[in-house]
């Protein structure tokens, strides 16, 4: 489950610090994820995780050491490492194939740090995280359907439950430009949000993800007249 798409919307200054982020997932995934080991050792090496997680390490060059020094700097909350274990709890342990709400599961509970990590980078209100989070779960979604991940195999999720979820996600989003303070952020998801529209048409009528050089050139386009149109809302006001 790659987490690349929002690379983009980090500021320059934590690039570095977003990296280590990625690298500390990726290093979950390929642990966690359904690997072979008996469920007590699966538990146990989450046990372990998690106490380094909370608990000062000394200076070093392991990723997890880099982290903990980079959220001290930019007073962002430990929380955004600790769940992740929810997520890998679910995947080293539950067997294959996954339903619709642990499948569901699985997609909210990734998207929650992420989103919150992103909002958090950006100096965001918290309170744009719903629409945010849903966002970000509907494109780990359609990366999932594209990469045709382990998670999907066999999963007892009809097409309409799918398209139901998808079309709830997008709902969701709507709003996201107009309650983003941030100006460059904002351009940024734009362009993001609306290259996710065309991953969820080709999705819809069951085609390759593939966007062309006349796409991107809408997706800009388009995006820039969002950035000019669509007015700030404070998330205070009613019916936001």
């Amino acid at each position: 489950m790659s987490t690349d798409f929002l690379t983009s919307l980090v500021p320059a200054e934590n690039l570095e610090l977003w990296q280590n982020y990625l690298k500390f997932i990726n290093l979950g995934k390929n642990r966690f994820f359904y690997e072979n080991n008996k469920t007590s050792v699966k538990e146990e090496k989450l046990r372990l995780l998690e106490k380094a997680i909370r608990r000062d390490l000394p200076i070093s060059d392991n990723v997890l050491s880099r982290l903990q020094q980079g959220f001290l700097q930019e007073n962002l909350s430990v929380s955004l490492l600790s769940d992740w274990l929810i997520v890998w709890r679910y995947t080293a342990t539950l067997p294959l194939p996954l339903n619709e709400k642990r499948l569901s599961d699985i997609i909210g509970y990734s998207a929650s740090p992420l989103a919150r990590m992103i909002i958090a980078l950006n100096n965001e209100n918290p309170s744009i995280y719903l629409p945010f989070s849903s966002f970000v779960s509907a494109f780990l979604f359609l990366m999932l359907e594209a990469e045709k991940s382990d998670l999907l195999k066999g999963a007892r999720w009809s097409r309409k439950q799918k398209n139901s979820k998808m079309k709830g996600w997008l709902k969701n989003s709507k709003i996201l430009l107009s309650v983003i303070r941030s100006k460059r952020l904002k351009f940024k998801t734009a362009l993001l949000l609306n290259r996710l529209k065309i991953y969820e048409q080709a999705f819809q009528n069951n085609k390759q993800y593939k966007i062309g050089f006349l796409d991107e050139v809408r997706i800009f386009l388009y995006s820039i007249w969002q950035f000019m149109t669509i007015r700030y809302k404070s998330v205070a006001v009613k019916g936001v």
